[in-house]
């Protein structure tokens, strides 16, 4: 389920913030160098580095997903809100089928390194996830480090209750918000209407008058 998930990459993201670069690589006797030792201590900090961003977005991302959830009806499989995984016997419509492309030109503060990680997919993929990563690609792109950090670092993400939903849909910029609500509707057809209105409810006469535009 988006709660599960979400639990699960809380952990791992909560992993990241205590590794140590510094603790990995060690030398006996000169061996290795000290300037071995240096340049795989800084080749492991910039992993470490795309690793924290990638996770961050993650999590983000699934949280999102995990307070759409609460707020329509509760934790439901991911395949709800996502759409199911793509298969070579079945293929089904997909939130990313839908979403905007992110206004990352207008965002200079982002890793291009991690986007390109988030939008084309890792190396490896497994059963339970895909490769590409199109929400949390999109989530990123449009908010940057500076405004991801910011986010995970001022809202509670877990437990995932009606209350921290809330927050967390608050805290993401409206134009985002809305970028997914108003396409996971297409997806989440028997939680279209709640969709619906959870975003009449939260932006008010201001979404009503900008569909009349």
């Amino acid at each position: 389920t988006a709660k599960e998930f979400q639990h699960a990459v809380f952990k791992m993201n909560g992993f990241f913030s205590f590794l140590q670069p510094e603790r990995i690589f060690t030398s006996f006797r000169g061996v290795p160098s000290d300037e071995t030792v240096e340049t795989l201590t800084m080749q492991a900090r910039r992993n470490m580095e795309i690793g924290r961003k990638y996770v961050g977005s993650k999590l983000l991302s699934v949280s999102l997903l995990a307070a759409f959830g609460e707020l329509t009806g509760g934790d439901a499989p991911m395949s709800l809100f996502m759409g199911d995984l793509p298969s070579r016997q079945h293929v089904s419509c997909r939130l990313e089928d839908y979403l905007p492309p992110p206004p990352s030109q207008e965002v200079t503060n982002y890793d291009l390194d991690v986007y390109n990680i988030l939008a084309k997919g890792r190396n490896a993929e497994t059963s339970f996830d895909i490769r590409q990563s199109p929400l949390a690609a999109y989530l990123y792109g449009c908010m940057g480090d500076e405004g991801i950090d910011k986010c995970l670092g001022s809202v509670k993400l877990y437990p995932m209750e009606p209350d921290s939903a809330r927050a967390l849909l608050n805290a993401l910029p409206k134009e985002a918000v809305l970028g997914v609500a108003e396409n996971m509707a297409k997806v989440a057809v028997s939680r279209a209407h709640l969709i619906k209105e959870l975003i009449a409810e939260l932006y008010g006469d201001e979404q009503e008058q900008n569909e009349k535009e």
